[in-house]
């Protein structure tokens, strides 16, 4: 399933409490998503446009600061961000 709303995204983020958001940085090789929901089991594509949002209206935070992202990109060890859910950003949806 592709989550194309901020909704459909937050609730599938609070149905399955084991879930995360991933973010691949540009460039992606032949137009992939670069933003996923994903938990123990499965993955799905978010929209682009839907990761965006979820992203600058403060629903996700990212699970490493900048600088740590940074350093973990550097090394190698880490090809992609993870997000988690804010709580407290739900009740003002």
């Amino acid at each position: 399933m592709d989550y194309p709303t901020i909704k459909d995204a937050i609730d599938c983020l609070l149905l399955h409490t084991d879930s995360f958001i991933i973010q691949y940085p540009e460039p992606r090789p032949h137009i992939m998503c670069k933003w996923f929901i994903a938990t123990g089991r499965w993955s799905s594509t978010v929209a682009d446009e839907v990761g965006e949002l979820l992203l600058k209206k403060g629903y996700i935070i990212p699970e490493l600061s900048d600088k740590e992202y940074k350093i973990q990109i550097a090394l190698g060890s880490i090809d992609y961000r993870v997000y988690k859910l804010v709580p407290d950003q739900l009740k003002k949806r």
